[in-house]
Parts: C-alpha cells; sequence; structure tokens
C-alpha cells in the first residue's frame, strides 16, 4: 500500500545553493493552475491523444476493428438493448484496452447489475440532485497533471441515515455516467479525494462486505473507468490497522498501488496534486469545495441521463 513517506531523492550536479536560488525553486515546486485541463473537455488535447497510443495501443485501424467485432457481440447476444454509437463502446474499449472481449464482460456486467436495482429504472431522478445540493461530493474544475479528472467525496458530511447505500450508488452512478462522455476522461482516467474526516460509528458500520465487495465488483468490474489515484484523507488509526490487513485480499495488485492512505494533515496531498487546483478543505488556493457549477451542468443534461435507464437486458 502506498504511504506518505517520500520517496528517495536525486540529486542533480551543481545544484543551487544560495538564497535566491533555492526561493526561486520553492515557488516552482507546484504547477501553476493554468498548465492543468479544465474538468470540461470537449475535444482530445494531442498529450491525451498521444497517452492513448502508449497506454492503450490506440490507432484508428484498431479502433474501427474493435468496434465492428464489439457491435457483432451485442448483436448476438440476446435480449440486451444497449447504445452502440461508438462514443459509448470506446469507453468500455478503452477501460480494457482494446480487449474486446473484456469490454463486453464489463458492459454485461454493469448491465446485469443495474437489473437487480429497481431504482435505476424510476423515472424521477429528483433525489439525487437533492444529494448534490448537499455539496459533499462531486468533480473538482480542474484535472491533475496526468488529465485524469478529480472526484471528491467528504464522507465526514454525508449521512448514511438519509442517504442509504443504494442511493449513495445512484448518485455515484450520476457523477460517473456524466464523467465517462468525455473522451479525454476516458483515456486520462479517474483520480479521487475520499476525506474520512469526521466519520463517525453510523457510518463504519455500513462496511460490511457485502457493501465493499459491491463497490469493488462495480468499479473494477462494471464501470469502464480508468483508476489512475484515490487518495484517503483523514483514515482513523484503528481503521487503518484494518485496512491494512484486508485490502490485500480483496483488491487487485494494480488498485492496491494506486490507493494512498494519508493522515489527517491534507498538506500530504500537495505531494500528488498541486494546491493550485484543491479546494481550501486540502489547504489549497480554490476557496472552500463548490461543486454547484459540475452540479448545474450535468442538469442541463438530465433527460439524456434518465434515458439511460431504458438501456439494458429486457425483461421478457
Amino acid at each position: 500500500m502506498p504511504t506518505d513517506s517520500p520517496s528517495p531523492g536525486m540529486v542533480a550536479e551543481n545544484y543551487p545553493t544560495d538564497s535566491t536560488a533555492k526561493a526561486i525553486l520553492k515557488d516552482k515546486q507546484h504547477d501553476d493552475r493554468s498548465e492543468h485541463l479544465p474538468y470540461d473537455l470537449p475535444y482530445m488535447p494531442e498529450d491525451i491523444q498521444q497517452m492513448a497510443e502508449r497506454e492503450l495501443g490506440e490507432t484508428e485501424e484498431r479502433k474501427q476493428a474493435a468496434l465492428k467485432k464489439f457491435r457483432n457481440l451485442i448483436a448476438a447476444e440476446k435480449k440486451l438493448y444497449v447504445r452502440t454509437d461508438d462514443l459509448c463502446l470506446l469507453a468500455y474499449l478503452r477501460g480494457k484496452k482494446y480487449d474486446v472481449d473484456r469490454a463486453f464482460k464489463s458492459m454485461k456486467n454493469t448491465y446485469k447489475l443495474r437489473s437487480k436495482k429497481r431504482f435505476y429504472d424510476a423515472d424521477d431522478n429528483s433525489i439525487v440532485h437533492e444529494v448534490f445540493r448537499q455539496n459533499w461530493i462531486g468533480f473538482l474544475p480542474y484535472r491533475a497533471k496526468n488529465g485524469s479528472v478529480i472526484l471528491v467525496i467528504k464522507v465526514g458530511m454525508w449521512d448514511p441515515e438519509k442517504v442509504d447505500r443504494d442511493l449513495l450508488m445512484w448518485v455515484i452512478t450520476h457523477c460517473m455516467i456524466h464523467s465517462i462522455e468525455c473522451e479525454a476522461t476516458q483515456v486520462a482516467g479517474y483520480s479521487a479525494i475520499v476525506d474520512v474526516r469526521g466519520v463517525t460509528h453510523k457510518h463504519l458500520k455500513l462496511l460490511t462486505i457485502e457493501n465493499i465487495l459491491l463497490i469493488i465488483h462495480s468499479t473494477q468490474h462494471c464501470f469502464p473507468g480508468r483508476y489512475k489515484a484515490v487518495h484517503v484523507i483523514g483514515m482513523p488509526k484503528f481503521f487503518a490497522y484494518a485496512w491494512n490487513m484486508c485490502y490485500p485480499f480483496i483488491l487487485s495488485y494494480k488498485m492496491q498501488k494506486r490507493i494512498f492512505i494519508h493522515g489527517d494533515n491534507p498538506k500530504n496531498l500537495h505531494k500528488y496534486m498541486s494546491p493550485s487546483i484543491l479546494p481550501q478543505e486540502f489547504l489549497g488556493e480554490l476557496g472552500p469545495f463548490d461543486n454547484s457549477t459540475w452540479h448545474a451542468n450535468i442538469l442541463k443534461n438530465n433527460e439524456w441521463a434518465l434515458e439511460q435507464r431504458l438501456y439494458g437486458y429486457q425483461k421478457s
């Protein structure tokens, strides 16, 4: 499990030692906000295109061949009614590095899970937007330096007696289905900041094996996102001890390397993300966390979100 302990530093030749040079280096230890891409990105920047080629082996020829095979698999699957546009299928293909069979399995898992949850059939999602207005979950306006979007979840502000597990899953699903419609996000992926300061036993009692396995299944085997990092802020020591004993048995090795457990000092996060793009709660420069602009944008597409409930395995 990654920790906060600093990596061994490299000593460069001719390292400046005078106070002026040191001051300049100190000022440049974090990126300027202007160096970060915005959350809303309607195009694919060249460096993310190169990432797709480098990390996913994406070429136009491979893309078209994979899309054709994917559509054939969907057509042969009985009672499965899903989107077959390029944007939707590419999300699954990129999530599985163009392994079409694994991408199709992920899609099937998505809709099999949804078919078990009746709330996905609801024709009114106003309760989800009421949760968003509580301002404890949402995406930051800027991306991490690696291009990933940054989801913030302030767990201590979540009231599990009013927002139960199933509603929480619905809320998170709304966050993700909107964000994955961006091609740059399909490639560059997701980072998350999970702030557990202020959690109580009413939060911890929901950490049952069933709920933990549901979260792992939905993220690793259903939703096609590429998860780059999860930063947990303020984890209680007693829970951290239990977590360190359990996580090797429930997470893939790749995910194990991408979860970072931090202490109570949010400044530890600055080793991984520039304070210029972080909200005040994490000693950043953006002011208090505010999801209202992000929420207003997804509200504009609410009819589209409701239409997504029509896809999946058709009932007999």
